[in-house]
């Protein structure tokens, strides 16, 4: 699935977000991770959380060889605006 890449968050439009969060949530669901492009690296897509408690959009949850102990979340609509481009390997 490739997407354009937008850094200005008005600019993402919901309907984008949930393409991108329901792909992310078809292939989770299926136990398949995702590939996750985004400028200059790229992230595994492990997991979501649909935050039914109300607190705001779901979050897309990540492993990563940067950052915080390997592993990161991210809104569904921040996601959208970093991808490049996902990938399945089958």
């Amino acid at each position: 699935m490739n997407m354009k890449k937008t850094s200005d968050r008005n600019k993402v439009k919901k309907k984008d977000t949930q393409k991108f969060f329901k792909t992310v949530k078809t292939f989770i669901d299926k136990g398949t991770p995702l590939f996750w492009t985004i400028p200059g690296h790229i992230r595994l897509i492990i997991g979501y959380n649909l935050n039914k408690d109300g607190s705001g959009e779901p979050d897309i949850l990540y492993s990563d060889s940067w950052g915080h102990a390997g592993y990161g979340r991210v809104s569904a609509t921040q996601g959208r605006m970093e991808t490049v481009a996902i990938f399945v390997i089958k």
